[in-house]
């Protein structure tokens, strides 16, 4: 026979914490047989004993789910956590290289409006030169034609 200090140092738990589930039901009715009085002392036999370790081993079965579900859910954080650095180097990665391909973009387009305004001053510069200028092939040719008939 153990009394409930015993049981309470054994299961790890508090004298308290016994005498708390020991006065529930259905454990408080199945334990009537089991328990006796010596004294002040409540004591409990061995069938008695089991009774509440059972009792206590259902709420350590759901304390150790609930700490693997914690450790379950902090390794999906984690996971998550670098799946995420990841990306933002990914993200950073290739907003870089916009900035590239902008300055690259606004680079072309400065060179082509140079090109374009010299093809434009060339352009204006035959024009005026175009009078003084002497016919081409075709001209000659056509005019020839022109001139014989």
């Amino acid at each position: 026979m153990k009394t409930i200090a015993e049981l309470a140092a054994e299961i790890g738990v508090s004298k308290q914490a016994i005498h708390q589930k020991i006065k529930q039901e259905p454990l408080s009715t199945d334990l009537r047989q089991f328990t006796s009085m010596d004294g002040n002392t409540l004591t409990v036999d061995e069938s008695g004993e089991n009774l509440i370790k059972s009792a206590f081993s259902n709420v350590k079965v759901t304390v150790s789910t609930t700490d693997k579900l914690i450790e379950s859910m902090q390794s999906q954080i984690d996971l998550l956590t670098a799946q995420n650095e990841k990306l933002l180097e990914q993200l950073n990665s290739e907003h870089e290289h916009s900035r590239e391909q902008t300055d690259k973009i606004i680079s072309l387009t400065e060179r082509l409006a140079m090109l374009t305004e010299n093809a434009q001053k060339l352009q204006a510069a035959q024009l005026t030169d175009g009078s003084s200028k002497k016919p081409g092939l075709f001209s000659r040719l056509f005019n020839k034609k022109d001139k014989q008939e």
